[in-house]
């Protein structure tokens, strides 16, 4: 499958980038009627990158091989289950006719118009994802800068108070502390000044 894309994509890129006008005319015819049966093919997945989350099928019976290899994958199998299908090797049972036009033409129309509501949906969902996380990102980025701010004024404000302090410091005086008249004299020692009378001693 993967080199079928791939040479379908080599063919498409043959066809535009002008490499058809340098071959001969029937080697042009046949690599064209090769692209056409691949394009008729594979023109819906040519641009998948990954596993496709689920399959969609119309004939279970018609289509068993690629049944098998989504269960085998693991892919979901959404499928109109008519009366010669097995209903047992699909995941997601849509009973109905599988063979009319006109019902296979309301399955498939429902079907897209489900896809292409839930891809919108899907869409939306991201966008509001998106939308919430930038504004918690933006709001985690006020707060730091609101936090880093408040961290700033309160270190200028110790600053300022260990500054005033300091002033405080130099300037300080008792007297302005303790009010004038209270600090004492030092008083000298009246024991130092007073003369121990001399005794003289009497031998008998």
């Amino acid at each position: 499958m993967q080199k079928s894309v791939k040479r379908l994509k080599e063919l498409d890129e043959m066809a535009t980038d002008g490499r058809y006008e340098l071959l001969p005319k029937k080697e042009v015819i046949k690599l064209e009627r090769e692209r056409k049966h691949l394009q008729a093919n594979l023109a819906g997945i040519k641009n998948m990158s990954r596993l496709p989350d689920a399959v969609f099928v119309i004939d279970s019976n018609k289509e068993q091989i690629a049944v098998r290899e989504a269960r085998k994958l693991g892919i979901p199998v959404v499928a109109v289950v008519d009366t010669n299908c097995d209903p047992s090797e699909v995941d997601y049972v849509i009973p109905g006719n599988d063979d009319a036009l006109r019902a296979i033409r309301l399955f498939t129309s429902k079907i897209s118009e489900s896809i292409a509501e839930g891809a919108q949906m899907m869409s939306d969902k991201q966008i509001a994802d998106m939308t919430a996380a930038t504004e918690q990102a933006q709001a985690r980025e006020a707060k730091q800068a609101q936090d880093a701010a408040d961290a700033l004024e309160v270190r200028e404000q110790a600053a300022a108070a260990a500054s005033d302090l300091a002033d405080i410091g130099e300037d300080i005086s008792m007297e302005e502390v303790l009010g004038p008249g209270t600090v004492k004299k030092p008083v000298a020692n009246e024991e130092a000044d007073v003369e121990i009378p001399h005794v003289e001693s009497q031998t008998v």
